[in-house]
């Protein structure tokens, strides 16, 4: 009996002609529907394909259905298509995948002549400016090739599809220059998925320092013993610290593999640094081999990664750098086995000197620390990473936690060890004296780094330790931004002492120069009588016992040590009472009075529009002639001025009276004006300090806001009630704009008119307008029992244009529904 979704197979039979059921026998071979016994499907005597719906339509979904689901005939069809015309289906995927990829390497070709043209122009005006030269040649050199690395994993892809050879094994012996060999063999890989589904044919794909293999299979391949497929590869080593072994994994089954989208394909991927097979191969025990041996051989079962993870890339970022999301599902794993030889020891390695500036050179490419001078993004982006880079750079929690503990947890010890390095040993035993106290600092850095790594850990994915809260992530963006804000005025404080230094050597200011040069000597007075005191102190042997006692007062335990600092703060705060502190202060003063750049700035530009003004007014009084003085000071006003050219001539003398009156004229006028400016904007001033008062005091303050703007909708004919509620109103949608703008950056990396909140409602609200003013127009017409022709277009959805379509009205499915932030 043929069974079929719509109906049975009887009906089917009868209306297909006999001749379209052998066309299809010619296809697909005989056919047998479901589980009967009919010759024309699976099941039937001879089918090649399967006796099973499953096997016929190459379903490979575990546990399911062996019965007929939907789209298998289709599948049937075309796999039986596919292996009648195999060779021309190969022939159009090979040549698709072949356009593809010359695509690809077009598209690249026209970036790097885009940053070739952006290099030239750069370099053009550098040749131009002495200054920037050479700045501009250390720019060259790091945006030589930001495109090597999509262009190195482009050539990963293509090599993808053409199996390792032998002939590209780099030599047993390796030549001269290089220190060694790497054997890199897969010995099996397990669960590798694609799209939640098991990889057909995985191949797997080793790279280190720009070498790249072919396509390599597990000794475990279905397909090994006829092709003999290559399982292991050979690499030439010049450097082992800082070289990464890249493994990357592709389905060569996948249909997007055969066309060319490789990065669909791709199954995962890790990198092994070399470093890690001596670590590894070197534990405590065997100290001596690690640092002595030749040879490493080790076995490991490798992770995938997910492709943002690892593509493009030469190493491992954290997540706060690439913003890599904890993947679904656990991507597979490959077993790979490595074998290092070595010519030298690590020991002897890591003092060789080398030439490894080819290797550093495509590091730094793939790396693109500094940016590109054709995306000023870039360098921005890139400086941002720099300065997250030095601030945990400058992080010594650890540091500074593993001295505390040493500190408590033997006092007495580290007390009586200082007393005998400052009181009676020798000057050349110190640095004896202070190295093992360094080994032993480090080893407690290490526990103490064991105990903190949960927290200062280096997550490779952001919801690794699960998602977090969007109060959380504000936390996170309110502090970032609180961070960078104390860093600037932080900035900002230290260039204006700097720029107070370079105004008091300068000598700008022939007053405060004077003051300086007289303080200037008595610091020099009283720093002469410091060192002379200092000679006699280290003569007399006395700085000995000056060093101890700061010294044993830090190294006190805390309960002894707190009332110490107590009693010192106290001892201070009474010599401040009695001694006073005047002239702290008044040093304190004349410093803050001293010009920073800016009020430098501001001097030096009044001073030189003075003298352009005194120049002009010197020439004009010249082609006066003699009859009006050389030299008129500045201090005169100018009607005195116009007095004196009042006996050149009437004529003269009214032009310049009009063009007085005319200029007292505008003068009053801009005053007025500028009043007016400062009155609006005095009023906007009291708002803002109104408003920011009431949020202040919390749920009381916006209840009385509120409270405030009701009262002016209700009363808008009170005198300024309109235009105070206007002002208030502006200002909530600024902060609306603002703070909703902010989240919507910090959260979704939104840029451009999609920073807008709620931007798809702002958008259709005149739609919406428009389709509430006509619905409003047929509840009247159908209150009035007018004509229907309106209601039964509403109906049918086609007169309204704000999203609102009949029976969507209502469930939040109009455009109109508020969208998340």
């Amino acid at each position: 009996m043929l069974s079929t979704p719509h109906g049975s197979s009887d009906d089917l039979l009868e209306v297909l002609p006999q001749e379209g059921v052998t066309e299809a026998e010619e296809l697909c071979g005989p056919m047998s529907f479901g589980g009967g016994s009919s010759s024309s499907g699976p099941g039937s005597k001879g089918d090649s394909e399967g006796k099973t719906w499953k096997q016929w339509a190459g379903r490979n979904e575990d546990g399911s259905s062996e019965e007929y689901r939907f789209g298998d005939l289709t599948k049937g069809f075309v796999a039986s298509v596919q292996a009648k015309s195999g060779g021309f289906v190969s022939t159009m995927q090979a040549g698709i995948c072949d356009l593809k990829h010359q695509m690809a390497d077009t598209a690249l070709s026209l970036r790097e002549g885009h940053e070739q043209r952006a290099v030239d122009f750069v370099r053009t005006l550098a040749r131009e400016d002495v200054e920037v030269k050479e700045m501009a040649d250390a720019a060259f050199a790091a945006s030589a090739a930001s495109t090597s690395a999509e262009r190195f994993w482009c050539s990963i892809c293509k090599d993808a599809h053409s199996d390792h050879k032998q002939e590209y094994d780099g030599p047993l012996e390796p030549p001269k220059g290089l220190i060694g060999s790497l054997e890199a063999r897969v010995l099996g890989m397990e669960g590798i998925r694609l799209d939640a589904k098991e990889a057909s044919q995985p191949v797997c794909l080793f790279v280190l320092e720009g070498h790249r293999t072919g396509a390599l299979h597990p000794p475990s391949s279905s397909e090994a013993g006829s092709k003999a497929f290559l399982s292991m590869a050979r690499f030439n080593v010049s450097e082992v610290a800082g070289s990464d072994l890249g493994v990357f994994v592709f389905d060569r089954c996948a249909t997007s593999f055969r066309l060319g989208d490789e990065d669909k394909a791709f199954c995962g991927g890790c990198f092994v640094p070399l470093a890690a097979i001596i670590q590894r191969s070197a534990c405590w025990s065997a100290l001596y081999s690690g640092l002595l041996g030749t040879s490493f051989e080790v076995e490991l079962t490798l992770n995938l990664l997910p492709l943002r993870v690892v593509r493009a890339k030469s190493k491992l970022q954290p997540a706060c750098t690439s913003g890599t999301k904890n993947p679904m599902m656990q991507l597979g794993q490959v077993r790979v086995g490595l074998k290092l030889s070595l010519r030298q020891s690590p020991l002897e390695l890591y003092f060789v000197d080398q030439d490894t500036t080819s290797f550093q050179a495509s590091a730094e490419a793939m790396g693109a620390s500094a940016g590109h001078v054709s995306n000023p993004l870039s360098v921005l982006n890139a400086a941002a990473n720099a300065a997250g880079r030095t601030g945990n750079a400058l992080k010594m929690e650890s540091w500074a936690a593993a001295l505390d503990e040493l500190r408590e947890s033997c006092s007495p010890v580290w007390v009586g060890c200082w007393s005998v390095g400052t009181l009676g040993a020798p000057l050349w035993c110190w640095p004896l004296l202070v190295a093992p106290f360094l080994w032993l600092f480090a080893w407690k850095v290490k526990m103490v780094d064991s105990r903190f790594i949960k927290d200062e850990r280096h997550n490779l994915y952001v919801n690794e330790d699960g998602d977090p809260a969007p109060k959380d992530l504000m936390r996170e963006a309110v502090k970032v931004q609180l961070s960078i804000m104390q860093l600037t005025d932080s900035v900002n404080r230290l260039a204006s002492q700097l720029e107070k230094v370079k105004f008091l050597v300068a000598a700008d200011d022939r007053c405060l120069s004077s003051i300086i040069a007289v303080l200037s000597l008595a610091a020099s007075l009283a720093l002469a009588m410091a060192l002379w005191i200092s000679v006699y102190i280290c003569n007399s042997g006395f700085w000995r016992y000056l060093l101890w006692l700061p010294g044993t007062a830090v190294l006190l335990p805390k309960s002894l040590r707190g009332p110490l600092y107590k009693a010192l703060a106290e001892a201070e705060f009474r010599r401040r009472q009695l001694l006073g502190d005047d002239m702290e202060r008044r040093l304190a003063g004349f410093w803050h009075r001293v010009p920073d750049g800016k009020e430098a700035s501001h001097l030096q530009l009044f001073k030189q529009e003075l003298g352009e003004v005194s120049q002009a007014r010197a020439r004009f009084l010249r082609r006066l002639g003699s009859d009006c003085p050389g030299n008129v000071s500045d201090s005169e006003d100018f009607g005195s001025f116009a007095g004196v050219v009042e006996g050149r001539s009437s004529k003269l003398v009214a032009v310049v009276k009009a063009f007085t009156d005319l200029v007292r004229n505008e003068i009053q006028q801009s005053s007025r004006g500028i009043r007016q400016i400062d009155k609006d904007f005095k009023i906007w001033e009291t708002d803002l300090s109104r408003l920011g008062n009431e949020m202040g005091r919390g749920l009381p303050g916006v209840q009385s806001e509120l409270s405030r703007d009701v009262y002016l909708a209700e009363h808008l004919s009170n005198q300024f009630a309109a235009s105070d509620l206007l002002r208030t109103v502006v200002i909530f949608g600024v902060i609306y704009l603002a703070v909703g703008s902010f989240i919507k950056y910090q959260t979704n990396g939104a840029s451009g008119i999609n920073m807008i909140p709620h931007v798809g409602f702002w958008v259709e609200y005149p739609a919406l307008v428009v389709d509430g003013i006509a619905y409003s127009k047929m509840l009247l017409d159908g209150a009035m029992g007018k004509s229907t022709s309106a209601s039964s277009s509403y109906d049918t959805g086609l007169c309204l244009d704000g999203g609102i379509r009949g029976a969507s009205l209502g469930r939040g499915g109009g455009a109109g529904a508020f969208e998340a932030l």
